[in-house]
């Protein structure tokens, strides 16, 4: 009887035990899907409302006046989301920008950035993966922190957003700047549309444009950054479609408008660089970026040595260069007078300053 009475208490309280676990597991899988239903709509909601047309602007506290000259000095800078010159070769874009490994080191990074574009002594600089309030960048505004590193050198500065999405405790927001020292009479972030998933619902590749007025003449910078290869997303074709396709877009917005300067990562090579290359030939067989470019006549391609793979044309990758893909290219309206790719290890990405002069119009 005793052991009747055993058995029957075990095995109520194995029943018990296992209709507890049950109705944890249930409540597990609903608070599961009660996040993913969260984040998914959260997700979506910010798909839907994010807005590609606005542009923040930014003044620095203290500001040193341009001193105007004949010459205009630009500099391009992809800055790597501040993570600096490590090598990422091998992993996928969410590797690449979710890596940081404090803030401080984010802090550390952007100083050398800073220190980088305060030796170039440019009077404006476009600048690429810059992230604003990023929960990954510690919610950091690079904008403001460079403006401040730089000590009101460049006391005018607009970004402009490519990636904006949210999730509950996490956003992520990176786009384009553009730091100056004259200011900003107009700004303009320009769709340059996609054709995948991902940045079809919380981005698309953009270009940031900004004018001033440099020796009386309205001068627009316009940076962007072109598709990459770490893109995992894509839906349909390779990334050197998507680039075309997006290096028409950009060149079909600057129709009809003068004193314009090309200025950031293109992510492609010019043909004399491809065609000196098995691989870069092999890598950008159906890419257009910028042949488009360069059979355009309205600009002037950058004026690279006799050797088109000399290594210090290269931009990319700063730890192992191999090609140029960071470029300045105006319009026929300025003359190239100096141009020169900087050998620095702030980002994974060598930065390029160009010195031009508006040629002078024929009397």
């Amino acid at each position: 009887m005793r052991r009747r009475l055993v058995a029957v208490y075990e095995e109520s309280l194995a029943s018990a035990r296992g209709a507890s676990a049950r109705r944890l597991l249930r409540g597990m899988l609903l608070l599961c899907a009660l996040v993913l239903l969260v984040s998914g709509g959260r997700l979506c909601h910010s798909g839907f409302l994010r807005d590609l047309s606005v542009v923040r602007h930014y003044r620095a506290p203290t500001a040193h006046p341009a001193q105007d000259s004949s010459r205009l000095r630009v500099m391009a800078y992809n800055i790597a989301h501040g993570r600096g010159s490590r090598s990422f070769s091998g992993q996928g874009e969410f590797q690449r920008v979710f890596s940081h490994a404090s803030r401080q080191s984010v802090l550390d990074n952007l100083r050398q950035v800073a220190g980088v574009i305060r030796a170039a002594d440019a009077s404006v600089v476009a600048l690429n993966e810059v992230d604003v309030h990023n929960t990954s960048s510690f919610d950091l505004d690079f904008v403001e922190v460079l403006l401040s590193e730089l000590s009101g050198e460049y006391p005018y500065a607009v970004h402009g957003t490519k990636w904006l999405f949210c999730m509950p405790f996490y956003q992520h927001h990176t786009g384009n700047a553009i730091l100056s020292r004259y200011p900003l009479e107009e700004a303009e972030n320009i769709d340059l549309g996609e054709g995948n998933l991902f940045n079809g619902l919380w981005g698309s590749h953009t270009a940031l444009a900004a004018t001033i007025r440099h020796a009386g003449t309205r001068v627009t910078v316009v940076t962007t950054h072109l598709e990459s290869a770490n893109n995992p997303f894509r839906l349909f074709g390779g990334e050197n479609t998507y680039r075309t396709r997006q290096s028409g877009r950009l060149l079909a917005w600057t129709q009809g408008r003068p004193h314009l300067i090309l200025a950031g990562d293109f992510n492609s090579v010019l043909s004399r660089q491809r065609m000196a290359s098995s691989h870069l030939a092999t890598k950008y067989a159906d890419d257009g970026t910028m042949i488009l470019i360069e059979e355009d006549p309205r600009w002037v391609l950058p004026p690279l040595e006799a050797n088109p793979l000399d290594p210090r044309h290269f931009t990319a990758k700063t730890h192992r260069p191999t090609r140029t893909i960071d470029f300045i290219i105006p319009d026929t309206t300025f003359q190239i007078m100096a141009y020169d790719v900087i050998d620095a290890d702030a980002s994974d990405h060598r930065p390029v300053v160009a010195q031009l002069q508006i040629r002078a119009r024929p009397q």
